[in-house]
């Protein structure tokens, strides 16, 4: 028998069969009681932060529901734009909560977050974040919205009146916040899920690095323009260049498995 090289029509077709695995094995794999529990707790806890910042929050003017409004998109824009890599994966989110936490109430930030993760999943997660219990899921999701509740913790303690590179000490602050917030929502998923923690310190550092490397972006976005659709659309332009690279890589891989 002669060897042939996979056509591409043959490779989506494995992928395709590959996912259709993946979906069929989450969906059957049962819930641990760790894992149950962790995400109603983490998951639940934010959606009470996101009601409590609502509440505390004096009534926002028609252009701040706008703002939101369009925050919230851009953010779930920005989380279904994924660049895999060897360390991790990567999301164009910071540039996007930077602007909202400098633009909006920071009260009102969490929510941003939320509904952008929920945008998300809405429009279709990965197969391997499905398990076939959707309150699960969603409940998960959320999770991933704590990292940016302290950013918001800092910002109110300190009340900055408004953006300026003067407050970089603060901003510093903040970023530091979001790091170990993260780091610690993140062990306690790992611990839940049975993931070793050992595994835990090289996705978090490359995470990171791109939320330290995006987060300039959003500051600059805002510093630099006095109308917010103008500070949001900068914001948003690392979106299409993530998205960009995201395709050329899966082609580039595509290419090598069609070679080989």
């Amino acid at each position: 028998m002669t060897a042939t090289a996979a056509r591409p029509n043959d490779l989506e077709s494995a992928i395709a069969g590959v996912r259709a695995v993946a979906e069929g094995r989450s969906k059957g794999a049962a819930i641990s009681r760790a894992d149950r529990w962790s995400a109603a707790l983490l998951g639940g806890g934010y959606l009470a932060v996101c009601a409590l910042g609502w509440v505390v929050t004096p009534r926002p003017s028609g252009v701040a529901l706008v703002m939101f409004v369009v925050a919230c998109t851009a953010h779930a824009l920005a989380s279904k734009v994924v660049f895999e890599s060897a360390a991790g994966s990567a999301v164009a989110t910071q540039p996007i909560v930077v602007a909202a936490l400098l633009m909006l109430p920071p009260t009102l930030v969490p929510s941003v977050v939320l509904v952008g993760l929920t945008l998300t999943y809405m429009w279709g997660a990965r197969p391997t974040e499905r398990t076939g219990n959707r309150a699960h899921d969603l409940l998960v999701t959320s999770t991933a919205g704590w990292h940016c509740v302290g950013p918001v913790t800092v910002l109110m303690a300190v009340d900055l009146a408004d953006a300026s590179l003067a407050h970089w000490r603060v901003y510093l602050l903040a970023l530091g916040a979001q790091f170990a917030l993260d780091a610690l929502v993140a062990t306690v998923r790992c611990y839940a899920v049975g993931i070793p923690l050992g595994e835990l310190p090289r996705p978090m550092v490359w995470r990171w690095a791109v939320d330290a490397l995006l987060a300039p972006i959003g500051l600059t976005a805002v510093l630099a323009s006095d109308a917010w659709w103008v500070a949001l659309a900068g914001a948003s332009t690392p979106i299409a260049l993530l998205a960009l690279l995201a395709r050329d890589r899966t082609e580039h891989l595509q290419k090598a498995v069609v070679i080989s």
